[in-house]
């Protein structure tokens, strides 16, 4: 919870949205070390900021469950379709002619791989017009 509020806090800070940032964390443990973590929620949250309006909350949570330890980003920006979200792959920025950004689109795949890496996964579920939620899913370390 302190590498998400940390970095969260940042990219908010960057974006001039530290108003619109609502954090619910609790502590947890993941099988992820804090380095790559950081890029997969680096790469997560920024998009959260980057595709929605100043005044629209950005909500962070963390929850365990079924061993996963897991990290939802909520945005309300413009959504993606169900085509978009299936077709998160390398180099591909959606309606890059309605809404330039920089960089070559690859903060989700970026995000993707090295979660599924580290034994876990991300989903995504969109509503266009309306925002976007990513969950990323890590394994839990053992309790010892």
């Amino acid at each position: 919870h302190r590498i998400i509020k940390r970095i969260a806090e940042e990219l908010a800070s960057s974006y001039n949205r530290t108003p619109d940032l609502v954090l619910n964390l609790s502590p947890m443990s993941i099988a992820v070390s804090e380095r790559y973590v950081g890029q997969v929620l680096h790469q997560v949250i920024d998009n959260a900021f980057k595709f929605s309006s100043i005044g629209s909350q950005v909500i962070i949570s963390t929850i365990c469950e079924n061993e996963m330890g897991i990290i939802s980003m909520k945005d309300h920006g413009r959504g993606m379709s169900d085509y978009q979200i299936k077709k998160i792959h390398m180099f591909k920025q959606f309606d890059r002619e309605q809404h330039e950004q920089q960089g070559l689109g690859l903060g989700l795949v970026i995000a993707k791989r090295l979660t599924e890496i580290h034994g876990g996964n991300i989903r995504v579920s969109s509503i266009q017009g309306d925002g976007t939620t990513i969950s990323l899913y890590f394994p839990l370390l053992p309790v010892k």
